[in-house]
């Protein structure tokens, strides 16, 4: 039922709220508390600051009045939370870290039952890594604490590095810090939070010895695109049985480890041919169906 707030927005509280409390936890996210004092408790925090995200709005204090009117609308016979962005900010920092623990937990939870039938391909989770700069206000605070990671005098950056379901295009995990960060040592840090028996799709950034080699160990797979600037090795003669597009990713600072036995196949993007290294076999998974992963992954 739409309802028309005090300044004169229309709202549909009611189907809002259904909406997004069918996939956060009650448990863990508390509409009341104990202390009459606090007027942001855990779940109007949660339901505002998920709003700001989704609000067109340019400036902040803005996506927060937006965003509390429609909360206050969808709790009206609730108690009404601060009105200030400064208090609504502070208290959010202070209770964010175990916010987050909760809420991506409950989201994880629900991917697989969004996914349904598309959660896994072929017995197989299919996940894609990306990341991202994102170039930020250049306050202070901002250049004090993510630096500048392009030329000297542009804007600071932060880097997002994201696991995402293939599939549905759904979040997973992130990674957030400096645009001076790296991918593979964010991806790395995610390694814990994959689920079992992932395919991991990546772009070529993600391509290095140490960071297969691990992905592998977690008994993962993967289908990395490889740029002209990595030396694979031919008929080392190391694997018992060479196959057709078999090559060895094998550097120079690695030699006191075995070299890594991977299959390299070419697909067509576009106009351009692409290299693409994974550690499934082909009766693993066929070169069109290594063609077909890549493209989804490049369109999620």
């Amino acid at each position: 039922m739409a309802r028309r707030t005090a300044s004169g927005r229309i709202v549909y509280a009611t189907e809002l709220r259904e909406a997004m409390t069918k996939y956060l936890p009650h448990r863990g996210l508390p509409l009341q508390s104990a202390d009459g004092r606090v007027r942001w408790t855990p779940r109007l925090l949660v339901m505002t600051a998920v709003q700001m995200a989704w609000v067109s709005a340019t400036a902040l204090a803005d996506a927060f009045a937006t965003a509390r009117e429609a909360t206050v609308a969808m709790y009206d016979s609730r108690r009404r939370p601060g009105e200030t962005l400064a208090g609504f900010l502070e208290t959010l920092a202070k209770a964010s870290d175990a916010l987050l623990e909760v809420v991506v937990a409950a989201l994880r939870r629900a991917v697989p039952k969004v996914a349904g039938a598309d959660w896994t391909f072929r017995g197989w989770v299919v996940m894609g890594v990306d990341g991202t700069r994102i170039d930020c206000p250049r306050t202070t605070a901002n250049e004090k604490a993510l630096g500048c990671a392009g030329k000297t005098g542009t804007a600071p950056q932060m880097l997002l590095t994201t696991l995402f379901h293939v599939a549905t295009g759904l979040p997973w995990a992130w990674r957030r810090g400096g645009g001076d960060g790296s991918e593979r040592a964010d991806l790395t840090a995610m390694l814990g939070v994959l689920p079992a028996l992932t395919r991991l799709l990546a772009d070529a950034g993600y391509v290095g010895y140490a960071m297969l080699q691990a992905l592998g160990t977690a008994g993962h797979a993967f289908i990395v695109r490889v740029g002209c600037n990595v030396h694979l090795l031919e008929g080392l003669g190391y694997a018992v049985r060479e196959t057709k597009g078999q090559v060895y990713l094998w550097p120079q600072g690695h030699r006191d480890q075995p070299p890594l036995v991977l299959r390299l196949v070419r697909v067509w993007s576009g106009k351009y041919l692409a290299s693409m290294l994974t550690n499934l076999t082909t009766a693993q998974l066929s070169n069109r169906a290594v063609a077909d992963l890549y493209r989804q992954h490049g369109h999620a």
